[in-house]
């Protein structure tokens, strides 16, 4: 089951090594490195996919009294990560192709479906689901500065699961008489015994 810091160190690694930029995970307050850079952000989720997760019980009378019992909740969670590369320039100043946002997003996007990013991401549990359209940010801030941004967002699969462990009720022993309250006694002996 894929753990969010894996899957967080995925998707990072993955638009740093297709971009060769530094990536940052937060938001456009957080500091940000010297420009051209990108950063990622999580959109939403992780999310259910469907409404029914499986609930898993095994028991081991090895652990610990109270640890017998494991209960697992498993279920496919959608997350979605938004990917915006940025670089800011004079508006005279000579334009760098290597440098370029809409360049190296279409590269991102593109790599998506390369077998070895697909690998990479499969040993961290994560699937890419959707590929989204890259989107021209770009603006002038100032009179002279051009910040050049591109943004494209991907849903990202994963398997999550939570877990604990607990005890259970060895005997139950219920009295009734006609007319009057049930109760219910609970005890730790075994049964038989």
């Amino acid at each position: 089951m894929t753990n969010l810091e894996a899957f967080y160190d995925a998707v990072k690694a993955w638009a740093e090594a297709q971009t060769g930029l530094t990536i940052i995970w937060g938001k456009e307050s957080a500091p940000q490195p010297a420009y051209p850079y990108g950063w990622l952000r999580l959109i939403t989720g992780p999310n259910p996919i469907g409404s029914i997760d499986e609930v898993r019980l095994s028991t081991d009378l090895g652990q610990d009294p109270g640890e017998e019992v494991l209960q697992q909740v498993v279920g496919q969670r959608r997350a979605v990560v938004s990917l915006q590369i940025l670089n800011r320039r004079d508006k005279a100043a000579a334009y760098d192709v290597t440098e370029d946002p809409a360049s190296l997003m279409a590269q991102a996007q593109a790599s998506l479906r390369l077998p070895t990013v697909i690998a990479a991401f499969d040993a961290a549990e994560v699937a890419v689901l959707t590929v989204g359209a890259i989107v021209d940010l770009s603006g002038l801030e100032g009179d002279k500065d051009f910040t050049d941004r591109r943004q494209m967002d991907t849903v990202f699969g994963l398997a999550f699961e939570v877990s604990e462990r607990t005890g259970y009720i060895e005997r139950a022993l219920v009295t009734s008489d006609l007319g009057a309250p049930s109760s219910v006694e609970l005890d730790d002996e075994p049964l038989g015994g």
